[in-house]
């Protein structure tokens, strides 16, 4: 039986990206604790590489995304912490 694929989003990528860059974790840590084969995070950190702006333009995307679906429901934009607002919501 095939075991199921995870799809991780582009966050997840960018912190598992992270953890190596920047906090120095071994591929092979990251890889055996994820699940994730070497070739598919080299290939995600050669894609960050090649094109930053394509994975930027991604996030903005969905942060985008995410604000028109709380406008839809009906929440506000935060308000400024200036006018004695605890939670900052309207």
């Amino acid at each position: 039986m095939r075991k199921e694929r995870k799809h991780f989003t582009p966050e997840e990528k960018v912190a598992i990206l992270r953890r190596h860059l920047l906090d120095k974790a071994p591929v092979s840590e990251l890889c055996e604790e994820l699940g994730l084969r070497p070739t598919v995070f080299y290939r995600w950190q050669k894609e960050l590489f090649e094109n930053p702006f394509l994975l930027l333009f991604h996030l903005a995307m969905r942060a985008l995304l995410s604000l028109k679906s709380c406008c839809a429901i009906g929440w506000r934009r935060p308000r400024s912490a200036s006018d004695g607002s605890s939670l900052g919501w309207a």
